[in-house]
């Protein structure tokens, strides 16, 4: 609709705008040399036909020929035309076509051009004034000549119909054509652009999967350590420090217990290691509420959560983690929630952190 705005407002003010090869389907260097080849052809075959015994006609068609090969040329390599131009380029062509079929009919051959140069210089109803300028001249060329006229006046009246009729159709079809082919690379564009979001969002989400995979391989590890080695390592040095300071070992069980607490400590340092990075350098509060945020994200799920308490960071904090973790994941599995609301209220004791969750998932 711009566009069209655009070309009237160009067409009103006279400047210069482009021609309308979006038309044409056909090289600018074709049609260039075909309206002479096809002149040449008109002239051969009105020859053959004997239709111009006549010496003079014979130099008139051939001056009229070079006319308008000339006119041709002077507006097809023209990027630009103006209004005033392209009206004058068009009458000219118009009434040398129509000069010609006078002298032989045969010259309709040649006529086929003004419909392409129509297209070219025009659009809308200009467009339709220019066909249904160029329709008498080419029934009448179908008729055998303007002179036959008289004698087959219905003739020409349905052969213009028809010739009128017939460009406009397949223009309009050509347009519709043309609208179709812009509504698919629009479509195919969206597509496109719809794609590369999908592929983004399966890369964010492999690379989300990948993230989880390692985080739960390190609490695996993490357990296995604390349920395994360090479980074993204390009951090493539980059962070194019951024995009794006077024995004959003594020396050798001090040994043994430094060992033990030492592989204790390693065993410690190494589960500590492999903690999930969200509790490095901030209390578990934060880390839950910052969980269920991503989870939100990932699974536009509208979330709240809700924190009461300032616990301190104890052994437990991991587990406590993950046990949210994995509620979160059924809730997105099983739930079928578009609306979460987590409330979180914590207690601290000397010894251990009292943690306990309500939940509350709604369907909206």
């Amino acid at each position: 609709m711009d566009s069209m705005c655009d070309s009237t407002v160009a067409e009103t003010r006279n400047e210069p705008r482009a021609l309308n090869w979006h038309m044409i389907d056909a090289e600018p260097v074709m049609l260039t040399w075909v309206p002479g080849v096809l002149l040449v052809a008109s002239f051969g075959v009105s020859l053959m036909a004997g239709l111009s015994s006549s010496g003079s006609a014979l130099i008139a068609m051939a001056v009229l020929s070079v006319a308008a090969f000339g006119v041709h040329l002077s507006w097809i390599r023209a990027r630009t035309l103006a209004v005033g131009p392209r009206i004058l380029v068009f009458a000219a062509q118009l009434g040398l076509t129509a000069a010609l079929v006078w002298f032989s009919p045969f010259y309709g051959i040649y006529g086929f051009i003004a419909y392409i140069t129509a297209m070219l210089l025009f659009d809308g109803a200009a467009l339709v004034v220019a066909f249904c300028a160029i329709a008498p001249i080419q029934a009448a060329s179908q008729i055998g000549g303007f002179k036959q006229i008289p004698s087959a006046p219905g003739a020409f009246v349905a052969l213009l119909v028809v010739n009128a009729a017939i460009v406009i159709v397949v223009q309009w079809l050509g347009t519709r054509r043309a609208r179709e082919m812009n509504e698919r690379e629009i479509a195919l564009r969206k597509l496109e652009e719809a794609q590369q979001r999908n592929a983004e969002l399966h890369d964010q989400l492999l690379e989300r999967a990948r993230e989880q995979g390692v985080l739960e391989e390190r609490a695996r590890l993490s357990r296995e350590i604390h349920d395994t080695v360090a479980q074993d390592l204390v009951a090493i040095v539980s059962q070194l420090e019951a024995i009794e300071p006077g024995d004959v070992a003594a020396e050798r069980v001090e040994t043994a217990k430094r060992l033990a607490r030492s592989g204790l400590g390693e065993a410690r340092r190494a589960v500590d290691a492999l903690k999930s990075p969200m509790l490095d350098g901030q209390p578990l509060s934060v880390a839950l509420a910052d969980v269920v945020h991503a989870w939100s994200t990932v699974n536009a799920i509208s979330a709240d959560v809700q924190i009461e308490g300032h616990p301190v960071s104890t052994e437990d904090d991991q587990n406590l983690l993950r046990i949210c973790q994995e509620a979160l994941s059924n809730v997105s599995r099983h739930a079928a929630a578009k609306m979460f609301q987590w409330g979180c209220p914590m207690s601290t004791r000397a010894s251990s952190s009292t943690f306990e969750t309500t939940a509350q998932a709604s369907i909206r």
